[in-house]
């Protein structure tokens, strides 16, 4: 998602900016999502985050693997961390193919050192 690009490149402002974008577009849906204040880029963002989270928790009961995956990187974004791991442990439990990636995702960098995360890379030989 390019709010996440523009998150790690350090444009907050775009990036909160595309947050309202999207949270309009799923209001407009008919979603429910929480009000954000209008001037701060960071609340707009963990506002949409928590609007995905609650979307991919929906959607749950059709997942593969992927959006136990999408779900980690969701609450790793939201500091989340025991939330990211277990989802995570979902995707491998499911033999999600997405988590190839997981040892090269700055999104789970706050993760890295936990005994669990590390578990989870030896058990998919990513190391």
């Amino acid at each position: 998602c390019i709010l996440n690009a523009r998150v790690q490149l350090g444009d907050s402002i775009a990036a909160g900016d595309q947050a309202k974008a999207l949270l309009e577009r799923a209001a407009e849906a008919g979603d429910e999502v929480e009000s954000h204040a209008a001037d701060d880029p960071g609340e707009a963002i963990t506002a949409f985050r928590r609007w995905q989270a609650a979307w991919l928790d929906q959607h749950a009961a059709e997942d593969d693997g992927s959006y136990a995956y999408s779900r980690a990187l969701v609450h790793a974004d939201l500091g989340e961390r025991e939330r990211a791991l277990s989802e995570l442990e979902r995707a491998a439990d499911r033999r999600s193919l997405v988590l190839l990636s997981m040892n090269v995702e700055p999104r789970f960098d706050a993760l890295r050192e936990n005994p669990r995360f590390r578990a989870l890379v030896s058990r998919m030989a990513l190391e």
